[in-house]
């Protein structure tokens, strides 16, 4: 691709004419490349949706017309370009093909096809396919959840070469034995997967969960000092549940001086990112003046959008206040 790039020159960035070329003369790489360019466009357009009608212009590309065709020929034009590279053999062709099967994002959703090249990539040695494979596993997407196959294709990928893939297995592991699925259930081997092998190494969610090894003693002795620390270290990582026990620490002195506003400041950092017990607590803080001015029309607000996401304690004070419909 340095190549193709050289020889072409200082070509604008948005003008991708040159590739279009090289794919008309059946350059397989070509073919993958502009494939992609045309993804990261769609993105693009996604991400202005709200924006004004000038915040994404593409008028001087001399593709511009083809650009705005409908989303059904950009996608059998992307399908086409990946199919083009993965007949021709370009393992990243097929990576590429299965996360728009996947996704419906570039072709059609087919979870049985994206699954299928999935394990053809991940057979020939590519890590990111396995550590797709893992997601697609520990979510139930496309796929039946299975976690303990989740942790095999974490593994598999760790030893392709993704480093963060041995942070999915070593966290499903954790978890895994905390709710004894397919194994005893430890709340002291949970613990020693989250805090010695991840939390330490500042995974948010391990750091959490550790949080939450100190705060309900599963594992070790109660501490909720410890259990703040733990927490906190989540919730300046920007985990809104992290967040969320920040702030209930902060809203109760668990560990930490008892401090109201704080409490609310780390509430409303948690709800922001549209954690529903984020949201609860901070519909408490308006509803009761607590670290906030009283406002039960914000109280409201922050309850129906814990609600909308089925949290029965948001529902349960939207019913105490008269405010919520079926």
């Amino acid at each position: 691709m340095i190549a193709i790039s050289r020889r072409f020159g200082d070509q604008a960035v948005d003008d991708h004419s040159w590739l279009a070329a090289l794919t008309d003369q059946a350059d397989i790489v070509a073919s993958l490349f502009l494939a992609r360019f045309l993804l990261l466009k769609i993105d693009r357009r996604a991400e202005c949706e709200d924006e004004p009608d000038d915040a994404y212009d593409d008028s001087d590309s001399d593709d511009a017309a083809s650009e705005r065709s409908t989303p059904s020929s950009q996608n059998g034009r992307i399908l086409s370009l990946l199919e083009k590279a993965a007949g021709a053999g370009h393992p990243m062709a097929h990576l590429s093909l299965a996360k728009c099967y996947l996704t419906g994002h570039g072709a059609d959703q087919d979870h049985t096809k994206a699954i299928g090249l999935l394990h053809e990539c991940a057979n020939r040695g590519i890590a990111q396919a396995s550590a797709s494979l893992a997601q697609c596993y520990e979510n139930g997407e496309g796929v039946k959840q299975d976690l303990t196959t989740a942790i095999e294709w974490y593994t598999k990928a760790a030893s392709q070469g993704d480093k963060s893939a041995r942070l999915g297995a070593t966290f499903l592991g954790g978890w895994v034995s905390f709710i004894g699925h397919g194994v005893e259930q430890s709340d002291v081997d949970a613990f020693s997967h989250w805090q010695e092998q991840l939390a330490n190494e500042g995974h948010s969610d391990s750091q959490f969960w550790t949080g939450c090894c100190y705060f309900y003693y599963r594992g070790v002795p109660r501490s909720y000092s410890k259990a703040f620390y733990w927490f906190s270290k989540a919730a300046d990582q920007d985990n809104s549940y992290g967040q969320w026990m920040v702030g209930a620490c902060y809203g109760n002195g668990w560990g930490v001086t008892k401090d109201e506003t704080k409490a609310a400041e780390w509430y409303r950092k948690s709800a922001e990112q549209g954690n529903q017990h984020g949201q609860v607590r901070l519909g408490n803080c308006f509803r009761n003046g607590l670290g906030v001015a009283k406002d039960i029309d914000t109280a409201v607000l922050w309850y129906h959008r814990s609600a909308d996401q089925g949290w029965w304690e948001a529902k349960h004070e939207l019913k105490r206040l008269g405010k919520y419909q079926e």
